[in-house]
């Protein structure tokens, strides 16, 4: 009896784990935070999307958290000088890579990048103001995607 009783407590504590890990339709899927590199996200504005000024401005304590300890002092020190350095941003969702610059503002605590922004990613990919966008270095480059589209509810994020 006293098994029995065990083996009851077992199940009746693993059943609300099991149905949590199932999901309800009601409710969205729980997202595996170590599936998500992506340390900088933001949501597009009109600025950001701006055929005149093509740029995309990064939060500066984010960059400084997540990019900067990973680039090396070399590179790192090109950046924040102002003068900025060409980068490689991949395209996690599409595969491809295109060539940017990354520098600060030196007005500002920001970071952008810049030089094709608006070409090699607002065009291409259809971005509009509220689009999600996740995006993280790994050493030598950038990583892109798009978490979420505005009024379509789609999410491509595999980064």
């Amino acid at each position: 009896m006293e098994e029995s009783s065990s083996a009851q407590s077992r199940l009746i504590h693993f059943i609300p784990f099991l149905l949590s890990s199932l999901g309800s339709s009601s409710s969205p899927p729980i997202q595996n935070a170590s599936t998500d590199k992506c340390k900088i996200k933001k949501k597009l504005t009109k600025s950001d999307l701006s055929d005149h000024l093509s740029r995309l401005i990064l939060p500066g304590r984010l960059v400084e958290a997540h990019v900067l300890p990973l680039m090396g002092e070399a590179m790192a020190g090109q950046v924040k000088s102002g003068g900025g350095m060409k980068v490689v941003m991949r395209d996690a969702d599409t595969r491809d890579e295109h060539k940017l610059v990354f520098c600060r503002w030196l007005s500002s605590r920001s970071y952008v990048l810049k030089c094709g922004w608006t070409n090699l990613f607002v065009k291409r990919r259809g971005l509009e103001v509220g689009d999600e966008i996740g995006i993280y270095w790994d050493k030598s480059k950038f990583h892109f995607t798009v978490h979420r589209k505005v009024g379509r509810g789609t999410s491509n994020a595999v980064a």
